[in-house]
């Protein structure tokens, strides 16, 4: 089972499959990194997480959003 994020209702999938935006640009998956000194959630050690993604046509511009340790969504980057 690949992961996915659900941003407003897009479904943004966590592997290296190329996506396509709303405004038709495609995009990859570029980085997910663990941010914050985390904390324990169950018995389970978590951290914040940042999920990274490119545009693959010519303005090569990334674009992010940031989840806090229970895996709620706090901003776009």
């Amino acid at each position: 089972m690949i992961a996915t994020l659900n941003i407003k209702g897009m479904i943004l999938l966590l592997d290296d499959s190329t996506q396509i935006s709303p405004q038709g640009r495609p995009f990859r998956l570029s980085s997910t990194e663990s941010v914050g000194n985390g904390k324990f959630i169950d018995r389970v050690f978590c951290t914040g997480t940042i999920h990274t993604f490119r545009y693959l046509d010519v303005q090569n511009e990334f674009f992010a959003f940031e989840f806090d340790e229970r895996g709620e969504f706090k901003r776009k980057i």
